[in-house]
C-alpha cells in the first residue's frame, strides 16, 4: 500500500500509522472511514466510528449492508 500510494504521487496526504491500540482520536480526527471491503461479515470499525458519529462510506458486502440499511 505504501509504494502504491507513493507512486500515485499521494506520499504527503497519506500516512501509514501502523498499530493502534486506542482508535478513538483517530475516528474523532478523520473525515470519513472507508470500508472498501468486497467480503465484511461483521463491519465492527464501522460500529466503532457510527459511534463516534463519523461518517463512513463502505461497499454493499454482508455486514455493512445490514448495519447500513443497503437492502
Amino acid at each position: 500500500m505504501q509504494a502504491l500510494t507513493a507512486s500515485l504521487g499521494l506520499k504527503e496526504q497519506v500516512h501509514f500509522r501502523g498499530h493502534i491500540s486506542e482508535t478513538n482520536w483517530v475516528y474523532d480526527k478523520v473525515l470519513a472511514v472507508i470500508n472498501p471491503s468486497f467480503i465484511d461479515s461483521f463491519g465492527m470499525t464501522l460500529i466503532e466510528a457510527m459511534a463516534r458519529k463519523t461518517p463512513v462510506i463502505a461497499t454493499a458486502s454482508g455486514g455493512p449492508r445490514r448495519l447500513l440499511k443497503m437492502e
